[in-house]
């Protein structure tokens, strides 16, 4: 642990003056880049990923050179900047309970055939609402991370975090304490954490349970359909209210990690003047987050996307929907579906081919 005197903190090995704020966890002497674990690093247990911070500018250059997208610009592109960041996480298992219960009104349709006085064929739409009760009990385990940092952009770390999951923690692997790591091989710099471990199981049992109302519902809605269907044979649920909607939740924790600092490199590089941001998980490589320019054809594809979305979709649904007018009610809604997606899609794919830049990410 580094030293405190009277004239400030210095290093254990030189004992020359370090660079320490309130939020250090490690400060590495730039006199002779011994590490210096702060007391923040000892309050809790910390345990750290090792990045391979040397190959950084490799797992640049192969994603430059390598990408389908990227590797026509490869020439054009300068890397401005490139670092290794540890983000403090924690991982944490619950287990949940819902005794749920619920009185729904269910909307049914049914489509009729029938043939009028001049022997010509209709169809009409018939709809009827019936009311039914749902319960039961649901019970789960849920995984959830927790980023111990406040007021982070978390647009890059979630994915990381999908990686993370993926590959460190299907392979049964996790961190090394901090004190066994070999620092000059996986330097970076470290986000200090922010987040106790107390109020890290609060937190971990407040998304258990926003994670377990949404799937609870989902659940309650086709039970109730299911049930509406079966009193009612030959009729189609559609759309499903509530009068009553109640789903407890009852959270435990069942685990959770120490501070594990995940580590990300995070690439600024320029193409045409403007620049552009890259993140590769820190212990493999991948590009788990990236900014890319926005190329002609990608931006013609876009467009021409948007104008098939209006052309097609849009007119033809329009059309439908006007030859359907007083004869078919489910070809009126079929039309104004499709013209209804047209309209969206077409207004999606616009905004995204006046774009400069595009985003891809870890899913």
């Amino acid at each position: 642990m580094a030293e405190e005197t009277g004239i400030g903190i210095r290093c254990q090995r030189c004992g020359a003056p370090l660079d320490v704020t309130p939020e250090t966890i490690v400060a590495v002497c730039k006199y002779c880049g011994f590490p210096n674990w702060t007391a923040q690093a000892y309050v809790y247990p910390i345990v750290i990923v090792p990045a391979k911070s040397r190959e950084a500018a490799r797992f640049f250059e192969k994603y430059i050179h390598e990408d389908p997208d990227m590797k026509g610009l490869a020439d054009k592109v300068t890397l401005k900047r490139i670092e290794t960041v540890y983000v403090p996480v924690y991982f944490a298992t619950v287990a949940v309970e819902s005794r749920y219960y619920g009185k729904a009104n269910v909307t049914l349709t049914k489509v009729e055939v029938y043939t009028d006085s001049k022997g010509r064929v209709h169809t009409r739409t018939k709809t009827r609402v019936v009311r039914v009760d749902v319960r039961g009990t649901y019970n789960g385990v849920e995984d959830i991370d927790i980023i111990a940092r406040r007021s982070v952009d978390e647009t890059e770390l979630r994915p990381l975090l999908v990686h993370y999951r993926k590959t460190v923690f299907a392979g049964g692997k996790e961190g090394v304490p901090i004190s066994q790591v070999n620092w000059e091989e996986v330097k970076g710099e470290v986000l200090a954490a922010e987040v106790a471990p107390q109020a890290a199981q609060t937190y971990a049992r407040d998304q258990a349970c926003d994670i377990t109302y949404g799937k609870v519902k989902e659940i309650m809605e086709n039970k109730a359909k299911e049930k509406a269907a079966a009193m009612n044979p030959g009729w189609i649920p559609t759309m499903v209210s509530w009068d009553v909607l109640r789903i407890p939740c009852k959270a435990e924790n069942r685990w959770l990690s120490p501070i594990t600092l995940v580590p990300y490199i995070e690439a600024i590089y320029s193409y045409e003047g403007k620049l552009y941001r890259t993140v590769f998980a820190g212990w493999d490589g991948r590009r788990v987050y990236g900014e890319e320019p926005m190329l002609a054809l990608q931006r013609a594809v876009y467009f021409g996307g948007a104008l098939f979305s209006s052309g097609v979709l849009g007119g033809g649904g329009l059309a439908a929907l006007a030859a359907s007018a007083g004869h078919s009610t489910i070809a009126a809604i079929v039309g104004l579906g499709a013209f209804a997606l047209g309209m969206i899609g077409s207004y999606y794919l616009s905004k995204e081919s006046l774009k400069d830049v595009r985003v891809e990410k870890e899913e």
